[in-house]
């Protein structure tokens, strides 16, 4: 399955390069947010951290050769991420049936401080 996606895609030239590793229930990745993702203060864009998680949450399910799109998808923010700090993204998926998929996805520091935290429901296609 080629990957077009804006956060990952390797066959889209615009992709923010975001590079996930398998794990045995998902997907993990480092991602250090540049300056242009500021919202104000040195605070990173939370729309954009949700997206991030929403694709980390896809590729989750993707890895697997499963093609879905996302029915549900809940955000907690905790802290604002600021720029150019490196911070952990993981999304793993927890339960999957025939007609959904139930993931969750978090973005932490490497100290295990929790920012951003995050739910969603995909639809098999």
């Amino acid at each position: 399955m080629k990957n077009h996606s804006f956060f990952s895609g390797k066959f889209n030239p615009k992709s923010m390069g975001i590079e996930y590793t398998e794990t045995k229930t998902g997907v993990k990745a480092v991602f250090i947010p540049k300056p242009e993702y500021i919202s104000y203060f040195d605070v990173v864009h939370g729309g954009l951290m949700s997206a991030i998680l929403d694709d980390a949450m896809a590729f989750s399910i993707n890895i697997l050769g499963i093609k879905a799109y996302t029915a549900k998808l809940e955000v907690k923010f905790v802290k604002p991420l600021i720029v150019e700090e490196k911070y952990f993204v993981r999304a793993d998926i927890l339960r999957r049936r025939k007609s959904f998929i139930t993931t969750e996805g978090v973005i932490k520091d490497f100290s295990g401080n929790i920012f951003i935290t995050s739910s969603a429901i995909f639809i098999p296609v």
